[in-house]
């Protein structure tokens, strides 16, 4: 059974020391997420190159984030394929890394974040009959955040573990021909401006699953 933490846990952020006081606290885009209540994610997606994501904010570059492996790889389906991510910064640094291993059965779809290193949040898809879910835990299991899709999978919402609306993930339509013709998409990411700046990271990880589950063909 799920445990979950308290919205003090998850809202009143130490985002200047502490457990939040790693190397990865200190690079410069990260700082500037502390700030931030909207980031945009941009992905390019490729069948001999796997797929590129974009992190910004006001048309700035905070993270650049591409998929490892190599052509036979990403010919595989993305909705259960296993890939390896890092986050790097302007300067090249890497900031995080994302982690899926295979998914074998609907309930192993999950996403691990590392910064620095160390786990620190698992992203998974919980099984119901209607509506996504998506849980956000820290590195011991609690639920943080939940991310919950409509009847459509372009909007979702970001959750308490208490189910109280507090962000949103949402997939920008860019219309008719741009779908068809390009491997292009955008989403928008809001988010409390005081949430730990890593649960803020981790809610750009269940995005990127959200698109490689749903969007991603």
């Amino acid at each position: 059974m799920a445990t979950f933490a308290t919205p003090q846990d998850m809202l009143v952020a130490d985002n200047t020391g502490g457990e939040c006081d790693t190397g990865s606290a200190s690079v410069p885009s990260v700082q500037r997420l502390i700030g931030l209540d909207t980031v945009k994610v941009h992905q390019k997606s490729s069948s001999f190159s796997g797929n590129k994501y974009t992190v910004l904010s006001g048309g700035d570059v905070l993270l650049s984030l591409k998929e490892d492996g190599h052509a036979f790889t990403f010919l595989s389906k993305a909705k259960s394929r296993r890939f390896r991510m890092d986050g790097l910064d302007n300067m090249g640094r890497r900031v995080l890394v994302l982690h899926r291993p295979a998914v074998l059965l609907c309930s192993d779809s999950k996403l691990m974040l590392y910064m620095d290193g160390n786990l620190v949040s698992i992203i998974h898809e919980e099984i119901t009959f209607m509506k996504a879910v998506f849980l956000i835990q820290d590195a011991n299991g609690s639920t943080v955040l939940r991310v919950k899709g409509g009847y459509s999978p372009y909007n979702f919402q970001l959750q308490t573990p208490c189910k109280r609306e507090i962000g949103k993930i949402q997939k920008q339509f860019g219309g008719f021909w741009r779908g068809v013709f390009t491997c292009l998409s955008d989403y928008v990411i809001s988010f409390p401006m005081d949430l730990d700046v890593r649960f803020k990271m981790a809610a750009v990880a269940a995005c990127i699953l959200i698109d490689y589950t749903y969007h991603d063909g």
